[in-house]
Parts: structure tokens; sequence; C-alpha cells
């Protein structure tokens, strides 16, 4: 099964005015969620550590570190 770029392109503008929004919309997300990655693998946190991680979500308190400080500041404004 081969497709063109001219075959994908041409379904593309089909969809209407809307599909660039959702291009900028998905190309944001991605982003965003490539900033994120990078983030966390700039933390340098222990692999050894990573289990504790679904601990620390749940009781934000026994985190450590600077992952503990962020923990503990972002649930501060949660809505229960």
């Amino acid at each position: 099964m081969e497709v063109s770029l001219q075959k994908i392109f041409e379904i593309w503008l089909s969809g209407g005015w809307v599909m660039v929004p959702l291009f900028l919309l998905s190309f944001l997300l991605y982003t965003q969620a490539f900033r994120l990655v990078l983030s966390i693998m700039d933390t340098k946190l222990p692999s050894n550590e990573e289990f504790s991680w679904r601990e620390w979500v749940l009781e934000p308190k026994k985190a450590k570190g600077n992952q503990g400080n962020h923990l503990l500041h972002s649930g501060e404004h949660s809505v229960d």
C-alpha cells in the first residue's frame, strides 16, 4: 500500500478550515510532551527510585528531594 504525499495533502485539505487549528494544537501538544520527557530525563533520578514515584504521587509528604517539593506544591491547589 503506497500512499503519496500528494494524496495525504489532499485528504488533509478535504477536512476544511478546522484542519489547520487541529494541526497547530497537535503540534503544541507534541512539543509539550517532548519537553516533559526531556525534563524528566534531566532530573537524573536513580532508576531504583522509579517505583517510589507512585507512592510519592499518592502520598506527597513521603517524597524526597526536588521531586518531593514539586509534588507538594502542585498538590496544594488541587480540588478534591
